[in-house]
């Protein structure tokens, strides 16, 4: 967190078992209305580590630079990719790229930072090769959604990518 464009407090809830199994994390600003948060979620397009490899995927979140991964027996197969979101501030809705080396069930949830679900899109087979994902930035009830922070949750057979999406108006 930053205050007055310094940085006073940073906390990492990686070793949280609920969130690395994609538990909800809820996230309360008394009296902040001017505060910023900085790299919340993330990872970068080629940074993806199956969490069933422990030290890998320790390794790179103490460093900064993975994208949870749900547990696979098998790992990730090769060339399953997915972006940040695009365009990242939201000012309407967003995009994702997503690579698939095979078919497979992809569902998108998008979540507010107290961890409740904004609107969601049920799992559909997707052939393989680059395709998209859609969120029109509106919550379930089709209202367009207040600004603010949200994290994405895009569900590819057993993987899961965390997303974080800043909207703006």
């Amino acid at each position: 967190m930053l205050r007055n464009g310094s940085a006073i407090g940073e906390a990492s809830l990686l070793a949280w078992a609920p969130a690395i199994k994609g538990g909800r994390i809820g996230l309360i600003l008394n009296g902040a209305a001017g505060a910023r948060i900085a790299r919340f979620g993330g990872g970068a397009f080629s940074d993806t580590v199956p969490l069933a490899h422990s030290e890998q995927r320790d390794a790179a979140l103490n460093a900064g630079v993975a994208t949870l991964v749900a547990d696979s027996d098998a790992g990730l197969p090769p060339g399953l990719r997915l972006s940040q979101a695009i365009p990242n501030p939201v000012r309407r809705d967003a995009t994702f790229a997503l690579e698939l080396p095979r078919s497979a069930y992809v569902g998108i949830t998008v979540y507010d930072v107290l961890g409740r679900v904004v609107w969601s899109r049920a799992p559909g087979e997707m052939p393989a090769g680059i395709g998209k994902i859609h969120w029109p930035g509106i919550d379930a009830r089709g209202t367009t959604v207040p600004v603010g922070v949200y994290l994405a949750r895009v569900a590819v057979d057993q993987a899961i990518f965390l997303r974080r999406l800043t909207v703006i108006r």
